[in-house]
Formats: structure tokens, sequence, C-alpha cells
């Protein structure tokens, strides 16, 4: 009788943990926060961001001559941030498709997105004077040469367009189902092996 009972409140206990990750999971896609494990970028160009220049990368869409990018910051000054109560709204900001490219293996943990304004005048001034700043400015040059037909495009665009299906909901948010049904599956297992004692 005891066993029974436990077997009973441990089946409602696991339940309702997988009730709370599904739910979890669910508003955190709903409120599109951002995810544990979305791709990284960086923005040259930080009049179109509000001053931010890294963040994590929540949608992206790709069109015939510019990228949509939609972007929760992360180099936040908390304490600015505390002393003003203004916090870090997400960012929705427009690129030139020619200067938004991955940065293929740079990171063995997450992909990393670079965008860059097509014109350098809009760097910061003290940016424009380091090595840097000057290999940005050569970027954005060669960038802007670069015709829509061109091979180096069309590969670049080839692989933004892997990364903007796994930010699109695919993977990352796949990725916590997989969990849920490891967790389900281990948990039958364990019904089993326990139903295979009592014989």
């Amino acid at each position: 009788m005891n066993l029974n009972f436990l077997v009973i409140m441990s089946g409602v206990l696991f339940i309702l943990l997988i009730a709370l990750v599904v739910y979890t999971i669910i508003k955190r896609n709903k409120e599109r926060e951002d995810p544990d494990n979305a791709p990284l970028i960086d923005l040259y160009g930080n009049q179109y961001s509000d001053g931010h220049s890294h963040g994590a990368l929540l949608e992206m869409d790709i069109g015939e001559k510019r990228i949509k990018l939609v972007v929760s910051p992360r180099d936040n000054n908390w304490f600015q941030i505390e002393k003003t109560k203004k916090f870090p709204k997400i960012e929705t900001i427009y690129y030139d498709k020619r200067q938004v490219e991955d940065q293929a293996d740079l990171s063995g943990h997450l992909k990393r997105i670079i965008a860059m304004t097509n014109k350098p005048e809009n760097l910061p001034e003290s940016f424009k004077k380091t090595e840097h700043g000057k290999a940005i400015m050569q970027m954005i040059s060669n960038n802007n040469q670069l015709k829509d037909e061109s091979d180096i495009l069309n590969e670049r665009m080839k692989n933004l367009k892997k990364i903007s299906m796994k930010v699109e909901g695919g993977e990352i948010f796949t990725e916590g189902f997989e969990v849920i049904r490891q967790l389900l599956k281990d948990k039958s297992e364990t019904k089993t092996e326990i139903k295979h004692e009592k014989k």
C-alpha cells in the first residue's frame, strides 16, 4: 500500500514538473525573451540600436536588399539602469544584406554574426582610429562592392538562412521539448523497472 502511494505521488510530482517546464518554454517563446542559446551578434553602427553594439539575435528576416534583425542587447550598463530605471528594450534594426555575415566557427558554443553600417563615417570617431576600426572600415568598403549575384554573397546568405531557421523557433524552441521527451522516456523506463521488481 505504501509503495503504491509513493509511486502515485512520484507520478503526480513528475507531471507537475513537466507542466512547469512546458509552461516556462512556451512563455519564453511567446514573450520572445532572450534565448539561452541564441546566436550572438556584434553591431557596427550603434546609432541604429540605441547605442548598443552587442546582443542576442532573436529574429532574422532576410529580404531582397536588407536584413531585419531583432536583437536583445547584452552590453547593458546595469548601474545606469538601476539609477534611471530605464530598462533596455528589444531593438529592431535593418541592415544592408551585404553587410551582415556569420563568423563561422569563431565560437565553439554559439553562432556569432556581425552586422555593419554601409557607411564607414557612421562609426564612432575614436573607434575608426583603432586597428580594429580600420579593419571594419575596409570590410565595409569591400562589402559595398559586392554584387547580388556574387558567389561570396550567395554563400553568406545560405549560411544566414540556416541560422535564421534555427532562430525562428526551430532548434532553439525544439531543443527544450527534446529535454521533456527524454524526461518522459526516463520516467517510463523507471516505471517498467518498478513493475518488474514487483513481479
